[in-house]
């Protein structure tokens, strides 16, 4: 007996474990664990933040090229009028104006994000922008470049994502936390990020929270006609644990979300590539599990080109190049954009590009190399070696020094 049977909100293409009862689903749920060694995680996060410090200059362009591709750009401020939506769009249609090299593709970001109220604010000023044709090729005296850059949208299908069901506490009655959605919905939503009602992790009560999403996520369509994607914000910096974070995203991947983020961007704690690399995982077991491909998206305190290039490696190390595109990866910001084209302007003047970006487009992209299937073998050496939080401290600097010895042919 399929989970649909009980839960016919559950796309049947979804393919579930098999249950008896909806104690059976219960019993599941509560069962569902993991067991996460932190200083092997600990030394993960090391691994990652070296190897986006070795990416060259020249490289570096193209990441920062590619990163503009995946951001969801945001605006939640609670004094937000029309005109700031007008300025959030503009800069998402044109993120880059001045660019020291010719560029005859469009760049843009994947998607704008703002509450349900300014979802015709949006919709309207990129209707505006495209009719004025105010998408223009950059263009300069120093370089001829270009290239196709993987995962970037033409400007008609820039998305419109709304925060909903409570943003950003989770705590409205579920009745008026659905009615958000489906009002987001009705005004031309394209994608929905709702933040989950964190006390029910944290009482571990994953058949309402279950229930819950699978609710909201019945209110989405998934048809030719129309197609609203759902990214469930997990909120884990306000979770008990690593292990709460796991469960909390297999639970939402289970209840049929597209996307699960790690932060509404106004926690006490936002996105961090510990429980980045937590989620990451519970997506390759849901993968495992139930053969679909899911997206993940960090956000809040993202604030600088380097931390997008960190989250960037992240996604490459832990899920593979499939996941490099917005269809799979989004970085949720508001002041991110900025600082990355000016790590661009500053990088191209420091040292000009020597050799076109299809090139480094296709180092990007390029099969995973020896040391990505080697991961796996070395994250097992560090849960044996790690036996505390404190020998993983002081293996730090030794295993630096290993990294750099073990440079990877990608960056």
């Amino acid at each position: 007996i399929s989970l649909s049977k009980f839960f016919p909100e559950v796309m049947e293409d979804y393919r579930f474990p098999e249950f008896n009862s909806k104690d059976a689903i219960q019993t599941w749920l509560t069962s569902l664990e993991a067991y996460i060694n932190e200083p092997a995680v600990n030394k993960c996060v090391r691994q990652i933040s070296y190897l986006a410090t070795t990416i060259t200059e020249d490289n570096k362009i193209a990441w920062l090229l590619k990163a503009i591709s995946f951001l969801d750009l945001t605006t939640l401020n609670n004094d937000d009028t029309t005109t700031t939506v007008e300025q959030l769009c503009e800069n998402a249609a044109t993120p880059i104006k001045d660019l020291p090299f010719q560029w005859d593709k469009p760049l843009h970001t994947a998607a704008v994000c703002v509450y349900p109220s300014k979802i015709k604010d949006a919709r309207n000023t990129l209707k505006r922008l495209k009719k004025t044709n105010i998408i223009k090729i950059a263009s300069g005296k120093k370089r001829n470049i270009s290239f196709d850059l993987v995962g970037v949208t033409i400007l008609s299908n820039i998305f419109f994502a709304s925060v909903a069901a409570g943003f950003p506490s989770g705590l409205f009655p579920l009745e008026t936390r659905i009615q958000e959605v489906r009002l987001a919905i009705e005004y031309g939503a394209h994608e929905i990020d709702v933040v989950i009602d964190r006390s029910l992790v944290l009482n571990h009560q994953w058949m309402m929270l279950f229930q819950e999403l699978l609710s909201i996520r019945a209110l989405c369509p998934k048809n030719k006609e129309r197609t609203v994607r759902l990214k469930v914000i997990i909120s884990s910096g306000e979770l008990f644990n690593l292990k709460d974070v796991y469960k909390a995203s297999m639970v939402a991947l289970f209840a049929g979300a597209d996307f699960i983020k790690t932060s509404t961007g106004k926690d006490l704690v936002n996105a961090t590539l510990q429980a980045g690399i937590v989620m990451c995982r519970a997506i390759k077991e849901f993968q495992r599990l139930a053969g679909i491909k899911t997206g993940f998206k960090p956000a809040g305190g993202i604030k600088t080109a380097q931390d997008a290039l960190e989250w960037m490696v992240l996604v490459k190390e832990e899920l593979g190049n499939d996941w490099l595109t917005n269809d799979r990866f989004r970085i949720g910001a508001s002041s991110l954009l900025e600082n990355i084209s000016n790590e661009i302007m500053k990088t191209y003047e420091n040292k000009p590009i020597s050799r076109s970006l299809e090139d480094f487009e296709n180092q990007i992209s390029e099969g995973d190399n020896d040391e990505g299937d080697s991961k796996d073998k070395k994250d097992e050496e560090d849960d044996k070696d790690d036996a505390d939080n404190k020998e993983d401290v002081e293996d730090k600097d030794k295993g630096k020094n290993k990294d750099k010895n073990k440079k990877s042919n990608w960056v």
